[in-house]
């Protein structure tokens, strides 16, 4: 059974266990069946970004705030 990307490039989601919150950057699905997503946090350290973390779709949840939505050329 292949499950389907929950959520959608550009929402921003919240890490069940570690409180993590971020934008979902990138999204992959392996032949295992496992989907993660890429999440980015909108938060500076030092003035300059942090690295995003992959966290499987499953200790996801959705956060209620306006998508991201950024203009393409």
């Amino acid at each position: 059974m292949c499950e389907i990307f929950k959520f959608e490039l550009g929402e921003t989601v919240k890490d069940k266990i570690t409180s993590f919150q971020g934008v979902v950057m990138v999204r992959s699905q392996f032949l295992t069946g496992c989907i993660h997503y890429g999440v980015c946090s909108q938060d500076l350290k030092a003035g300059k970004m942090t690295d995003w973390e992959w966290i499987d779709s499953k200790r996801l949840i959705r956060v209620a705030t306006p998508k991201v939505i950024l203009e393409t050329m």
